[in-house]
């Protein structure tokens, strides 16, 4: 970092603290100090990116880099609980947890096969950024880079994933009632 690069960092300071401040407000479930971080860091890549030639002021041009941060912590975190919560029923009872072995430290055959019948309709991409968020705990920002996109682009690959798969598994479990099955939480042996 440049020396003028780090007095524009020194000189602003006081923006990251004011927005940690109203973000940590906004969205408890990160403290103060997590959006201080994130902010500093934006506050020091707008530094290094400024160009004092285009005639922007650098304080507005920190302040949309600062809040960009931030909101991309709230964002990865929301994609983050979302994914491993893995609460949300989605097969006759079943949790997409249940599925895929959440508290089993090394997941069995058969629910490696649950998770792969459960997927079937997702592309192979839907299925790879899937996986990588729900079983190997990575987050959007990961994914992102390990993909070639964005954490936005990430978010939306699966929320897209996510209501083709509601549907899909409403339709199975519709079509199972019509022809008067009941879709089996557990296959249950021969009386």
């Amino acid at each position: 970092m440049t020396v003028e690069q780090q007095r524009l960092v020194e000189s602003r300071v006081g923006l990251v603290g004011g927005t940690a401040k109203r973000f940590s407000a906004k969205y408890p479930m990160l403290g103060y100090d997590e959006f201080f971080s994130e902010g500093s860091l934006g506050l020091v890549r707008a530094a290094k990116r400024y160009d004092g030639t285009r005639g922007v002021d650098f304080g507005a041009f920190a302040m949309r880099a600062i809040a960009g941060a931030m909101m991309d912590r709230v964002r990865d975190d929301a994609a983050r609980r979302k994914t491993l919560s893995l609460d949300e029923e989605v097969r006759g009872g079943d949790t997409l947890g249940e599925l895929v072995g959440a508290n089993d430290p090394a997941p069995t055959f058969d629910r490696d096969s649950e998770w792969n019948e459960l997927l079937s309709p997702l592309s192979r991409r839907e299925r790879r950024i899937l996986s990588m968020l729900a079983r190997e705990g990575l987050s959007a920002r990961d994914v992102g880079k390990i993909e070639g996109i964005g954490p936005c682009q990430v978010r939306r690959i699966v929320n897209d994933a996510g209501e083709l798969l509601k549907k899909t598994t409403l339709a199975h479990v519709a079509t199972s009632c019509v022809r008067g099955e009941r879709p089996a939480r557990h296959p249950t042996p021969d009386p």
